[in-house]
């Protein structure tokens, strides 16, 4: 079975994503959640994340 990866980017709010990253780990159904790593990318690069859970944009004005 192939692991899927579920990234998830945050910003100040910490009410909720460390326990869905341990309820996601606990599950075992393959898939793991981390928080995104953000960086310069490359065209040709494989893209790591299958779905990323986008909570920061309610804090940029």
């Amino acid at each position: 079975m192939r692991v899927r990866q579920v990234g998830l980017l945050v910003g100040r709010e910490w009410s909720w994503p460390p326990r869905f990253l341990e309820e996601i780990a606990k599950r075992d159904a393959g898939v793991v959640g981390e928080y995104v790593h953000l960086g310069g990318t490359r065209m040709d690069e494989p893209v790591p994340y299958a779905v990323i859970i986008e909570r920061i944009s309610p804090e940029v004005p």
